[in-house]
This record gives C-alpha cells, structure tokens and sequence, in this order.
C-alpha cells in the first residue's frame, strides 16, 4: 500500500465517521420534543423582520382581548395554555365554549390562535404552566404570538362544508359578530369572505366592515 493511498483510506473513513455522526445527530434532534419545540420558535422569522420583538418593550397585548370567529381554538393546544378565557359556538355542532375544532379545517382557529396570542410551553419535564389571563409568562419552546399576553375568546363556525346542524354561514356569522362584540374585545380576526353591499346577502354585515376577504 503506498501512502497515497494509506492517507486517502484514512481521510475517506474520517469523512464517514462524520457523516454517520451528523445524521445521528439530525436523527435525535428530529426526534427529541424540546429539540422539535426550538426549531418551531426559531421558524417564526416575522417576530424580529416585522419589528414584533421590539413593539414587545412597550406592550405584549396584556388586557387586550382578541376574538378569534374561526373553526373553534383548542384551548388544551400546549402553546395556548391559558390564553382562551371565553367563547362562544355559532355552528350549532360545537361545544358551548367554542373550544371544539370544526369544519373542513378544523385546525385553522387553532392556528391563528398561536399565531396571535401563543405562549410557547415549558421544556419536557418542567413543571411551570402558564398562568390565565394577563399575568402570562411565556415559554421558551412552541410558538410565541405577537401578542403573548392577550386573552382569546374562540367563537366557532362552521364552513366551507354541510353544517351538520343545519345552520348556513347567513345564519352563523351575524351571530358569531354580535357575540364577540358583546362580549368586549379589542379586537377580531374572521376566516369568511365579507358579503357585497348588493345581492341576496346584502346587509349582512355592518356598512362599516370592508367587502374582502378578512384572516
């Protein structure tokens, strides 16, 4: 055996020891739930590009309450721990709480939800939970919302389907609107289209909302 050849055996087998050790690697970040938990944080590039980072010195949505008229938000989601302190159901098939997920995308609420007001969760075996209300404290894994330290209120509907109990978006949405109106929040995010100011659905909505679609 020349050297040549000696010094490319031992560069070839210090190159697979490498490459079986990252993939070792990449297998137990895949599969460790903390691990896992990071990379979901780490995704959420708009929190510094938007600035939202920054806006969290003045404010993180601390007695703010967002009603959310979607397909219900799991309020067990680990991310929202806390943060649903209401809702109501205007399909008629979901839970009285509106907490019950419906629909053809019955994850989308839940989404949004994490999107807006997501808490995170504590690392497996930590025994911290957030705390209701706005005396949130997030964690440091799972997403994190714009506003941490708002309130949810999950009104559910459901669309985009047969409502099994029979009510039809003209039915469900004024309904969800006037709930989450009465009960007082800042602020609400739909998942429907607006109606026109013309046609069998014509004054369905308040003039004041904006014919397009709203998320």
């Amino acid at each position: 055996m020349t050297r040549a050849t000696a010094r490319f055996r031992r560069a070839a087998s210090a190159l697979l020891a490498v490459t079986l050790a990252g993939t070792s690697l990449a297998a137990g970040l895949t599969l460790a739930p903390a691990a896992m938990a990071d990379a979901e944080r780490d995704k959420e590039y708009w929190l510094d590009e938007a600035g939202i980072t920054k806006a969290w010195d003045v404010s993180k949505g601390a007695g703010v309450k967002i009603a959310v008229i979607d397909s219900g938000v799991d309020a067990e989601h680990p991310d929202l721990k806390g943060a649903v302190t209401g809702g109501f159901d205007a399909s008629g098939a979901g839970s009285p709480n509106g907490q019950k997920s419906l629909g053809v995308k019955p994850e989308h609420g839940t989404l949004v939800a994490t999107i807006l007001a997501g808490r995170g969760h504590q690392p497996a075996g930590a025994t911290a939970s957030p705390k209701p209300g706005p005396a949130a404290t997030s964690g440091p894994d799972g997403m994190i919302g714009v506003a941490p330290e708002a309130e949810i209120l999950s009104v559910s509907t459901w669309l985009g389907s047969a409502n099994p109990a029979g009510k039809s978006d003209q039915d469900q949405i004024p309904e969800a609107v006037r709930w989450a109106v009465d009960n007082g929040p800042k602020s609400s995010t739909f998942r429907w289209v607006a109606p026109r100011r013309s046609g069998p659905r014509a004054g369905m909505l308040p003039s004041s909302m904006p014919s397009r679609r709203m998320w």
